[in-house]
């Protein structure tokens, strides 16, 4: 139950984070946002290093934590690239999709456990109903396509960062689950290497530094590493396609937020969306 709790903690917050990333990405560009944010992240959590720290292993170890950071790194690129080329309600509802691939990999992999149906039918609905809340959120949005790039590019961006965070979830569990390093540690070590190549590879212009935007920066990447260690945490005792498709049911909580605060309508495709997921999410947490 408690990587039931840690997950859903960790879609909380990422409804912050993804609405921070859609303002920033109106006016900055991803090749100049990633290492700066990494780098933010990984001096937020220096101080915490000599508590917290734990590594063991080889060079198996290394290796695997080499390759997610790499795949990290572009997963990223394309995650902040979707929203740059695309609607928000285009990239929102394909991005949601990554839980979906976590789930068809969990059963090629020899470490991971495969899913039971009753984890399947939950990822499917929490899946679908996240995609449905997505669209219809953003629905005023899709008029106002930015048109940028080509369509093979808008759909590779969002469904290639989607693939790529649903797969580098299936490492990084063998890596926690088996006690190699613990969550604070990965993240710890994760953020600067992706600053590092993000520099090396992006060549990033640091002049969008200013005063009104380092602030929603640094908001957005305390959010984000709070968002990331639930998951992680979440991760180390549960099943990566669930724990995938809880942290990645956000835009409940926006809904929820826009209903009881903004007073915003809930139409019957809202509805039906937030009825996939919370049926989803009932149907994970009675399974323990």
């Amino acid at each position: 139950m408690l990587p039931f709790v840690l997950g859903l903690s960790s879609a909380l917050l990422g409804a912050g984070a993804n609405l921070a990333a859609r303002s920033l990405m109106q006016r900055i560009s991803p090749r100049d946002f990633i290492p700066v944010n990494f780098m933010l992240m990984a001096l937020m959590m220096l101080p915490g290093v000599p508590f917290f720290w734990h590594f063991e292993g080889g060079w198996l170890t290394v290796a695997i934590l080499g390759g997610t950071v790499l795949l990290d790194t572009l997963g990223n690129f394309l995650y902040f690239r979707a929203f740059e080329i695309n609607n928000a309600a285009t990239a929102s509802a394909l991005l949601s999709l990554s839980p979906l691939f976590t789930l068809l990999l969990s059963g090629l992999v020899a470490f991971t456990p495969s899913p039971g149906w009753m984890d399947a039918l939950a990822v499917l609905l929490i899946v679908a109903g996240t995609v449905v809340l997505q669209r219809e959120m953003a629905a005023a949005d899709a008029a106002a396509d930015p048109a940028r790039g080509t369509r093979f590019m808008r759909l590779l961006a969002p469904l290639g960062a989607a693939l790529i965070f649903g797969a580098t979830i299936l490492p990084i569990k063998y890596l926690l689950g088996n006690r190699l390093l613990n969550p604070y540690t990965f993240y710890f070590l994760r953020a600067p290497l992706i600053a590092l190549l993000a520099q090396l590879f992006f060549r990033p212009d640091y002049r969008w530094l200013t005063r009104s935007t380092l602030p929603l920066t640094a908001g957005r990447a305390v959010i984000v590493l709070a968002q990331w260690l639930l998951l992680l945490y979440a991760l180390q005792g549960g099943k990566p396609a669930t724990v995938k498709a809880v942290s990645d049911a956000s835009p409940l909580f926006v809904l929820l937020a826009g209903s009881l605060f903004l007073h915003e309508k809930i139409t019957r495709r809202k509805a039906a969306g937030v009825l996939g997921v919370v049926i989803g999410l009932a149907l994970l947490a009675a399974g323990g």
